[in-house]
């Protein structure tokens, strides 16, 4: 995965991480997560601030943030997903 990359979402554990990235991948959509070990050191005082992150191809974007948009990771994306043109006509 050396093209490029872009950070669509950032958790507290790995745990939540992996669950994103399963969703994503019975989307086929490759994925990749970063500092999963960082996170989970488990140090007294010791928190990650960028959090467990999640990155996709950036010509997936899209696709991965309307597909965690329908899983618990919506709350940790840092892309929001974007409204149909046709919903916002409609309210």
């Amino acid at each position: 995965m050396e093209e490029d990359v872009v950070l669509i979402a950032r958790f507290d554990t790995p745990f939540e991480a992996e669950e994103a990235r399963i969703a994503l991948e019975e989307e086929e959509i490759e994925c990749m997560i970063t500092d999963e070990l960082t996170g989970d050191l488990g140090l007294v005082g010791w928190s990650n601030p960028g959090g467990v992150k999640l990155l996709v191809r950036a010509e997936d974007v899209e696709r991965a943030v309307a597909a965690l948009a329908q899983t618990p990771a919506a709350n940790d994306l840092v892309i929001k997903p974007q409204k149909d043109a046709g919903s916002e006509a409609e309210a």
